[in-house]
């Protein structure tokens, strides 16, 4: 399926490849603010190699056409595409065109669920499902121009509403989207009311997590280190996720280790211990049941 967008006025594309914005080499190399909203407008770049960072990312495609590696998959975006996932997944660009532009919106937590999505999008990105609007005229570039000039702004005031319009546009995202990529999560729930004070907890959990995933830590870890009781923590992330903190723990390992099993050298048993995993064999089995595929299996698909 391809979208197109139709721009009412072309020059609102800037007649540059040049970035406009904070420097590619901070997003890769250096831990983005899980707590910030990153507004980027500016022409996308092929990385050499995966990243990712503990936000929302949502691309809207201004111009031209690009190919991304993402969770497993090679998915190739045009014009007018909208897509949000779950950005602790490892994800890079691999293919650009020439004219190609586009807004990145990385979202954190936080913002995802002061507002209540419909269809339980929020939770179903951090599942691990990908997202495209169904329609190209849910956000304009000029709006998108407008955010990324006044979030850098001064004033807290600007920044404010900046992230109030970001809010607005996931829940037009959220009524208009559908899934290019699911990680089966149960269909025709209602959607949940989320307190502040929950989406802080498990945001902090998530942080947590994301930072030791490849340490032994366990679900009495997560917890302690948020200050909550473990069967508390435990409830919460369950309730707003849908999913265990011992799955999630698991899904990151599994997403570790299918970066370096296409872009390393390393022996199965040198990456399970890397990835977080207590054993090889651990490692094997788990692998197997997420992915459908054997570690060497997978490293030969994507050689």
């Amino acid at each position: 399926m391809t979208f197109r967008m139709t721009l009412q006025d072309p020059n609102l594309i800037p007649k540059t490849s040049k970035y406009v914005g904070n420097g590619l080499d901070k997003i890769i190399k250096e831990p983005l603010n899980a707590s910030e909203l990153l507004v980027e407008f500016r022409a996308p770049l092929v990385m050499k190699e995966y990243h990712w960072h503990e936000h929302i990312e949502i691309n809207v495609i201004h111009n031209g056409q690009l190919t991304y590696e993402l969770s497993g998959h090679e998915i190739k975006f045009e014009q007018g595409s909208i897509v949000a996932f779950w950005a602790t997944v490892p994800h890079r660009v691999t293919a650009v065109s020439d004219d190609a532009f586009m807004t990145i919106l990385s979202v954190p937590v936080h913002i995802l669920f002061n507002w209540r999505l419909h269809n339980n999008l929020g939770a179903r990105l951090l599942n691990g499902d990908i997202a495209r609007a169904m329609s190209t005229d849910l956000i304009h570039i000029s709006e998108c121009r407008r955010w990324h000039k006044y979030y850098a702004h001064e004033s807290s005031v600007m920044q404010d509403i900046t992230s109030e319009e970001v809010g607005l546009f996931l829940r037009r995202l959220s009524y208009n989207a559908e899934l290019i990529v699911s990680a089966h999560f149960e269909v025709g729930r209602p959607d949940k009311n989320i307190s502040a004070s929950t989406a802080k907890h498990v945001h902090q959990m998530i942080s947590y997590i994301s930072a030791n995933f490849q340490n032994p830590i366990t679900v009495d870890d997560v917890a302690t280190a948020v200050k909550l009781n473990p069967k508390y923590a435990m409830n919460i992330f369950h309730n707003m996720l849908d999913m265990t903190i011992k799955k999630y723990i698991t899904n990151m390992r599994i997403h570790r280790a299918r970066v370096l099993l296409t872009e390393s050298t390393m022996s199965v048993s040198q990456i399970s211990q890397e990835a977080g995993f207590r054993s090889a064999s651990a490692f094997y089995s788990t692998f197997q049941s997420s992915v459908g595929l054997k570690p060497l299996e997978y490293r030969k698909n994507n050689a």
